[in-house]
C-alpha cells in the first residue's frame, strides 16, 4: 500500500517516514480525530478477543451510539456541556461485517435494537453485511474505500 493510497485514510495514524530526532524538534500539533472522543480513533476499528467475551455487544453498542451521535456506556454528564463530555460521539456512517451471522441472524439484531430503543429514527447510516472480501489492500480495504468514497 503506497502512501498516497486512499485506503490509507481509513487508518487514524498516518504513514510517516523515518525522520531523524533533529527534524522532529519543531512541535507541531496535528489533532487526533475522534469518532467518540478519548475511546475510538477515526480509521479502521478491528475488534478482538476470546470467543464470548462481549465483542458483539460491545461493537453493537458503540455502533448504534455512532448512528445516533449518542453518549456511549450512559456516561453523559448533565453539569457539562456538549463539548466538554469526557466520551463526546460525533454522529457518522458505520459499516459494520458481522461476518459470523446469518442474515436471519441480522435481522434479529435489527429487531433487538429497534425494541430497545423505539425513539431511534430508521438508521439510514447504519450499514451491514455478513460476507465480505480478505482486508488486503488489493481487496477488501479497496472496496471500503471505494463505499466511503476515498
Amino acid at each position: 500500500m503506497s502512501a498516497t493510497s486512499p485506503s490509507n485514510q481509513l487508518f487514524a495514524r498516518p504513514l510517516m517516514p523515518f525522520t531523524s530526532f533533529s527534524d522532529l524538534v519543531a512541535p507541531s500539533f496535528l489533532p487526533q480525530p475522534w469518532v467518540i472522543q478519548n475511546l475510538l480513533p477515526v480509521g479502521l476499528t478491528l475488534l478482538s478477543g476470546d470467543p464470548r467475551c462481549g465483542k458483539t455487544s460491545l461493537a453493537q453498542q458503540l455502533m448504534l451510539d455512532i448512528a445516533t451521535g449518542t453518549t456511549p456506556f450512559g456516561t453523559h454528564d448533565t453539569t457539562l456541556d456538549d463539548a466538554s463530555q469526557h466520551l463526546r460521539p460525533r454522529r457518522g456512517s458505520i459499516f459494520y461485517l458481522s461476518l459470523t451471522s446469518s442474515t436471519p441472524h441480522l435481522h434479529e439484531i435489527r429487531s433487538r435494537i429497534y425494541a430497545s430503543r423505539p425513539d431511534i429514527p430508521a438508521l439510514s447510516n447504519l450499514f451491514v453485511t455478513n460476507a465480505f472480501k480478505p482486508l488486503t489492500p488489493g481487496e477488501g480495504l479497496q472496496e471500503l474505500c471505494d463505499w466511503r468514497g476515498l
